[in-house]
């Protein structure tokens, strides 16, 4: 029997053993993905991941951070492929599918910011007065359906988490992301090699799972 999971994932790219050949797959995958994540500012998905790499790059990010900015709307994708109905579940789900996702070729490091990025705008909601008044109103709402600013008690579970620190810097560029940046400097391909590197040892061990 397939499961939910292996349903959404066909139609993404699968690790076969060659790190730039999975890379080179993986972002034509993202390339291939258009929906608008900023539509009053023209932005499509792929337009918002390569900002939100650039901001990481920019800020002398660790490679795996890139990375990270880069494929942090992974399950928007999946999801997109799923149909419109799924599609419109992507705010409320669409970082722990993503992530799910991740974790099955990347490391933690990776895929842990990925699923904590929109908790950690809740963070910088209850502590950070210059976020919460660069806020838009769509944004506003959307944090006040995650729950809003978190209380004290939320907020040292949430920093024991040992990607807590990296969920809030990928939440500070994606929201920073969303408008164009000016003189960009990269494009999908800049970012092969970065991405090759970062696969898991975790992915060939998938492999032979497959295989047997």
């Amino acid at each position: 029997m397939v499961s939910r999971h292996q349903s959404m994932y066909a139609n993404a790219p699968e690790y076969a053993g060659d790190p730039l050949r999975f890379s080179d797959r993986l972002l034509a995958w993202l390339t291939e993905a258009g929906e608008p994540v900023a539509a009053e500012h023209g932005l499509s998905l792929l337009d918002h991941s390569l900002q939100t790499a650039e901001l990481a790059r920019r800020e002398n990010a660790p490679n795996h951070e890139v990375v990270t900015a880069l494929l942090h709307d992974t399950g928007k994708i999946l999801l997109e492929h799923q149909g419109p109905d799924a599609a419109s579940a992507a705010p409320r789900c669409s970082e722990k599918i993503g992530a799910a996702w991740l974790a099955r070729y990347f490391p933690p490091a990776i895929s842990e910011p990925v699923r904590l990025h929109q908790i950690a705008k809740r963070w910088l909601f209850a502590l950070d007065k210059g976020y919460r008044d660069r806020l838009s109103d769509e944004a506003f709402r959307a944090l006040a359906e995650l729950g809003g600013p978190m209380g004290e008690k939320e907020r040292q579970q949430f920093e024991r988490h040992e990607s807590w620190s990296a969920a809030v810097a990928l939440a500070r560029r994606d929201d920073m992301s969303r408008m164009p940046l000016a003189n960009r400097r990269s494009g999908i391909q800049d970012y092969r090699q970065a991405v090759a590197n970062c696969l898991s040892p975790q992915s060939s061990m998938q492999i032979s799972s497959r295989v047997a």
